[in-house]
């Protein structure tokens, strides 16, 4: 069959809310303060240097950063508790835990703006633990702390405000020796909660991560202010990784710091980076192709082209800090297959 080439030139404009290259991320650190993860706290607090130098590697990435406990339901909403354990500090269940050291009054989030940030964070994750026999969890909940951390309604107007922006990535990261035991509330409910805390038009990401004791270590030692023949796997928090996307890592590996540095770059990378499907056809590349951001030609070295999916990739640049909520524009030339059988045109290569 006669087979011939056409070339038609092509400009797509992403608009802003699908293409601007947003640095703003919103992360929540869930960190179970059972008796248990006494030692897991202090090797977190300690490396977490590693997880900041590799995600806050340039100025432009504009974080939130939250630390909240695991929570007991089942525990600390009955009256015996409160009877019990009066002296104990009543935070609610996904309330901010104060940031140690802030001199802004009672901050409760770290920013790139906190002063000794990495020391503020240090100090900040080591929420301590308690037993259960002096008023610890029991039965740790891990999935509806972020519920209640991101939700709007009280804590988003007071310990909880100005955490949770509605243009940012979010980011959760899961710090427990032991299974979610959330009440009423699936895997598959939960994923769906996270994905509708960015606007679904966007692209905007929702980043989740475990560090946990995972299934298939047995020798990593699970939740032990349980008997051991009642400690579970963390099956429903690896389930939730798996189906979001999530990145598991070990609470026993020996090199902490190496399980932090992983997270710090894999957030670095969804938050620093712009993937766009082009919509009109395959570009030719014998003809220009120019990326902007805003009107601003970015430079080759700022951008890349995945042939297979037919998207240009744009990573972020302290350059482009002054244009990051601009949209992007694409200008190239479109090939266009064109097949002449008996005297019909028959055009391929479109990919809309």
């Amino acid at each position: 069959m006669p087979r011939s080439q056409q070339f038609k030139a092509e400009t797509e404009s992403f608009p802003a809310v699908e293409s601007s290259i947003n640095p703003r991320v919103d992360i929540l650190f869930v960190i179970d303060n059972s008796h248990s993860m006494t030692t897991h706290q202090k090797r977190l607090s300690e490396n977490i240097d590693s997880f900041v130098k590799n995600f806050a590697r340039q100025d432009f990435i504009d974080f939130h950063i939250g630390v909240t406990s695991v929570y007991d339901t089942r525990k600390f909403s009955t009256d015996e508790y409160k009877t019990r354990y009066p002296g104990k500090p009543n935070y609610r269940n996904g309330e901010l835990r104060p940031v140690s050291g802030s001199s802004v009054g009672d901050a409760r989030y770290i920013t790139n703006q906190t002063d000794n940030l990495i020391e503020s964070l240090e100090k900040t994750l080591l929420i301590g633990t308690v037993a259960p026999n002096k008023g610890g969890p029991r039965w740790e909940e891990s999935f509806s702390p972020v519920v209640a951390a991101f939700s709007d309604g009280d804590l988003a107007r007071g310990a909880n405000s100005g955490f949770r922006r509605e243009i940012a990535h979010k980011a959760v990261i899961f710090v427990t020796d032991a299974e979610d035991q959330s009440l009423d509330m699936s895997v598959s409910q939960f994923n769906a909660y996270l994905k509708g805390l960015v606007p679904p038009d966007s692209q905007l990401k929702v980043a989740t991560y475990g560090v946990i004791s995972p299934s298939n270590e047995p020798h990593c030692n699970k939740d032990y202010d349980v008997r051991p023949e009642d400690a579970e796997n963390p099956v429903r928090i690896e389930e939730l990784l798996a189906v979001s996307g999530g990145m598991m890592l070990s609470l026993c590996q020996a090199d902490f710091g190496e399980t932090l540095a992983e997270i710090g770059n894999d957030l670095w990378e969804k938050v620093t980076t712009r993937r766009l499907k082009l919509r009109n056809g395959r570009p030719d590349f014998n003809k220009p192709f120019v990326v902007y951001l805003g009107g601003k030609e970015l430079s080759v070295e700022l951008w890349s082209y995945e042939p297979h999916s037919a998207s240009v990739i744009v990573r972020m640049d302290p350059s482009l800090s002054a244009n990051i909520d601009e949209p992007i524009t694409v200008s190239y030339t479109q090939v266009e297959y064109v097949n002449i059988q008996n005297g019909n045109t028959r055009r391929y290569g479109k990919n809309r």
